[in-house]
């Protein structure tokens, strides 16, 4: 199988000599990644000793990330947290800092930086508990065994000036209410830009600025290969393109208005505080 094609397994190797951050010099870090008999477990915890023996890995961890424009964390990666003498990977420390040792979510991130090489492979796409039905189902996602050269070059370079555990926090949250129905207030609330949670609800931008836009339709995420645009009239609703604008129209239109008056008095509640702001300065 050639590079192009992609592999189920690629290892990321540290940029030792110059910018760590060179696209051609990413690339050639990245290869094939040499297999143990019987290739690697996916559980975390089997994984480990094999590692170990294969590779002489002192203490092996795993981490769960996101690829540049995945809506669910399908990138595993498994790398040596007991390397403290090899070069730091940079590349990886960064793009891969999601959640924590092991794919642990909540709370702060418990590891420093990456050393060594590093493994990654695909994840499979999850199952969700329904809305709708409230049965375990599979996710309407594509899934993608094979990772390509030029894949993980554009995701590491994605990250390098975003931060990856807010990032994976937005997704999470955008791919929990994919399936809320469109009539449920749930919904309406995605679709103004405003973050759901158990606290209550905040304007997305104010949670992790432009990243945490969703299209108000199929609830893709933010990203350079899909930039968002928002409604003319309102400027609250956010979608990927013409099509799922007009598939939205009939139950976007029934509040166009009234956001767009929201966003007038915004506007002018703005402009009044600069304007005292300015009177008090001088």
């Amino acid at each position: 199988m050639s590079a192009s094609e992609g592999f189920r397994y690629v290892e990321l190797q540290p940029v030792q000599d110059g910018d760590a951050w060179d696209p051609e010099a990413l690339s050639k870090a990245i290869r094939a990644a040499s297999l143990p008999p019987g290739g690697i477990p996916v559980r975390f915890a089997d994984a480990k000793p094999v590692l170990q023996r294969h590779y002489g890995w002192r203490d092996p961890r795993g981490l769960l990330a996101y690829s540049k424009g995945s809506p669910y964390k399908d990138l595993a990666i498994v790398f040596d947290a007991g390397d403290s003498s090899s070069p730091i990977n940079v590349a990886a420390s960064k793009a891969f800092r999601c959640y924590g040792l092991d794919g642990k979510q909540g709370g702060s991130i418990d590891w420093g930086d990456v050393r060594g090489p590093c493994i990654i492979r695909r994840e499979d796409v999850p199952s969700m508990t329904s809305f709708a039905t409230g049965k375990m189902e599979r996710m309407n996602f594509t899934y993608h065994p094979l990772i390509t050269t030029q894949e993980l070059v554009d995701t590491v370079l994605f990250f390098k000036t975003r931060d990856a555990h807010k990032v994976a926090i937005k997704r999470d949250s955008t791919r929990s209410l994919l399936d809320v129905p469109r009539d449920h207030p749930m919904f309406a609330l995605l679709s103004r830009g405003q973050y759901v949670s158990t606290a209550g609800t905040r304007p997305l931008d104010k949670v992790m600025g432009k990243d945490a836009r969703q299209c108000a339709t199929c609830g893709k995420p933010n990203t350079i290969a899909c930039s968002l645009k928002y409604c003319s009239m309102c400027k609250s609703a956010w979608y990927c393109g013409r099509d799922c604008q007009k598939k939205d129209f009939p139950r976007h239109k029934t509040e166009c208005a009234s956001l767009a008056q929201e966003q007038q008095q915004q506007t002018a509640k703005a402009a009044g505080a600069a304007g005292a702001a300015g009177k008090t300065a001088a």
